[in-house]
Order: C-alpha cells, then structure tokens, then sequence
C-alpha cells in the first residue's frame, strides 16, 4: 500500500469521526478524491470491519467496534483540542523542524481553517448553539434577519428546526407561516430567538434523502429492476450498493431493488442500457422511462 493511500484512508477515518458530517461529494473534494474511488475507500473500511453508515446522504463511521474504540482513543484528538494544539504550537518562540512538522501534520489531517473560521464567528456559533437546543428540547425559534438568495429578501422566518445538514452549517426546519419544510444556511441568520412555544407540527416535519445517485428529496420511491452481467457490473462501478439491494436471479441475471428521491438518476442509468435493464415494479418509473425516450425522439 503506498504512501499517499495510507495517509488518506487515515484522513477519511478521522473525517468520519469529527463532529461535523460529510457528504460523499464534500469526502472527494476534501480528499482530492473521484466518487468512484471515495466509494472503494468507504468499502474498504467495510470489509475490515468498520460500520460505515449513511444517514440522509451523510456519511460517518460507527464507533461500536473495541479495536476502533481503542484506536480512536489512542490517537484522535478532537477538533477542539486539535486547534488548540495549533494554536499553542504556533505561539512558541523558537520552532523546531519538528515543531513545524506536526503543525503540517495537523493542518493535512484536520481541516482546521474551517474550523477557525466558525469558531471566529461568534454570531455564527451562538446561532448554531440555539438551534440545536431548540431541537433536542423541540421548540420554536425566531430567526431575525435571515437573508434569503432566492428571493433576494431579508425577513424574519418562524421556524421548527429538528435536524441540522452539511456539517452542521444548515438547519432542516418547518416554517409555520407557510407550512413548508425547508433548509436554512445558519451563515444567512442575523440571530436566533428560542421561543417558549412547543413544536405545534411534529406530524409534518420531513427529513431529506439522497439515494444512490445521488439525488435529494422528502419522499423514498421503491423500485425492482432485472439486470444482466454488464449493468449489474456497471450499477456497482458508479453506485454503492448495500447489502441485500442487489441477489442473485438465476447465472447471468441480478434483481436491483432499492428506493429513489427522484427519477433521474435511475432514469439516466437504465436509458444508457435499455437492452440490460428491466423494470419489474414501479408503472410510474416505465411512464418516465417513456416520456424521456419520446422527447429525445422528438429533439433528433
């Protein structure tokens, strides 16, 4: 194994291990990494007993295993005591060459200036801590002046947060006054009033998925697709597949099923190999199928 792979597989793990939570399209960019060799990575953790779990397109490893527990308690510094490390280092009079090694150690395993760059931002940080108390204890919240790029307005928005996104720099929420479930960029708040006021629609509250290609959205679409050789092959070089999604259907044939956001991605997949791919459940998956084939006809 060389160098270069070691040192990002041991990236990767800490990455995963932060507080913060990583998309797998943010792991490749912080990583210099393609999708497809950022999924080998996150299964070659699997086959050597590390749980990898994905969780609305966020990816983490689980910490339940002994050894991974004894690793991470041996070697793992925390963000926080990472910079503070850095911070300590850099204020030392005289820096020795070994001095200066570890702090480019720490800079290439931990993305510290994000990091600093929240942590500068008190504003930033005191808003991000009122809404995770608002979620842990379900409450409403205020967010004044928040600035919105889409309809380039700046308005108070009353709000059910319960879940946080992109490494805790968006906020899922429930807006009351228009009954919508949106994101929030916690960047755009001017500031955050927790109200006294309980959660009035739990019942309405959606997360967001993302499936295997890719695509996000409120709702998961089961579907069953009958696949030969070349596309099952082709399905795992672009995609991960989770256990049980893809079983044997006879010696040159595989049954895919699996649940999608939108069909798009899916879409896309089965369109550039109609002769490989059967749809074995989902009407409006074929309608789709259909339609699309019919508009490119159309455009020829």
């Amino acid at each position: 194994m060389g160098l270069n792979k070691f040192e990002r597989q041991l990236k990767l793990m800490l990455m995963l291990t932060q507080n913060r939570r990583y998309t797998i399209e943010e792991i490749g960019d912080r990583l210099d990494l393609s999708l497809r060799s950022t999924y080998r990575y996150l299964e070659f953790f699997k086959e050597n007993g590390f749980e990898v779990v994905k969780e609305r397109g966020i990816y983490r490893l689980d910490k339940s295993s002994s050894y991974f527990r004894q690793i991470s308690e041996l070697i793992h510094f925390t963000e926080d005591e990472a910079l503070t490390l850095k911070m300590v280092l850099e204020g030392l009079p005289n820096k020795t060459l070994a001095i200066k090694q570890l702090l480019n150690k720490l800079s290439r395993i931990y993305d510290l200036q994000l990091f600093e760059e929240i942590a500068s931002n008190e504003q930033f940080a005191k808003n991000q801590q009122n809404l995770y108390k608002a979620t842990k204890e379900g409450r409403q919240c205020l967010l004044k002046n928040y600035s919105s790029s889409h309809s380039n307005t700046t308005t108070d928005r009353l709000i059910e947060p319960f879940t946080f996104l992109a490494s805790n720099t968006e906020i899922r929420a429930f807006e009351v006054n228009s009954k919508e479930n949106k994101t929030y960029k916690i960047a755009r708040i001017g500031e955050v009033i927790i109200l006294d006021t309980n959660w009035d629609y739990r019942p309405f509250h959606k997360q967001v998925y993302t499936d295997a290609f890719h695509f996000s959205g409120e709702e998961l679409i089961p579907i069953k697709l009958r696949l030969d050789r070349l596309s099952a092959n082709l399905l795992k070089e672009e995609v991960v597949v989770r256990d049980n999604e893809l079983v044997s259907d006879g010696e040159d044939h595989w049954i895919y099923s699996t649940e999608v956001c939108r069909f798009e991605g899916i879409g896309r997949f089965i369109m550039g190999l109609l002769n490989n791919v059967e749809i074995l459940e989902n009407k409006e998956l074929k309608k789709y199928i259909k339609a699309k084939i019919k508009e490119g006809l159309k455009a020829l």
